[in-house]
């Protein structure tokens, strides 16, 4: 039991660097596009024009929920970023994505 314990713990060691928070905000940024982007491919279906999807995005009650608290989540992530503090070239991300997020949300 012990030495599942500590290969568990060995394990945690390992992985937490590679989970950690980014620090800068840039790299805070980029971390929440790229995993909101993920989810929303995985979510709705590859939207980029390449390929044909074979379904529509869920449109029920508790779907509509979980996406008003997902992107709800984005924001209050997006938030935490000093607009101030990302480079030139992700100020003017930050300014186009939000407003997306919050259209997203509205709908």
């Amino acid at each position: 039991m012990r030495s599942w314990i500590a290969g568990c713990l060995v394990a945690c060691m390992l992985i937490a660097p590679a989970i950690a928070k980014p620090q800068n905000a840039d790299q805070r940024f980029e971390a929440i596009y790229t995993k909101e982007w993920m989810w929303r491919v995985a979510e709705f279906g590859n939207q980029d024009g390449k390929t044909i999807d074979d379904h529509l995005p869920k449109a029920d009650p508790a779907s509509q929920e979980v996406y008003q608290h997902y992107w709800e989540g984005v924001l209050k992530d997006l938030a935490t970023i000093p607009r101030a503090r990302l480079s030139a070239k992700n100020q003017i991300n930050y300014d186009v994505y939000k407003p997306q997020i919050e259209n997203l949300l509205a709908d």
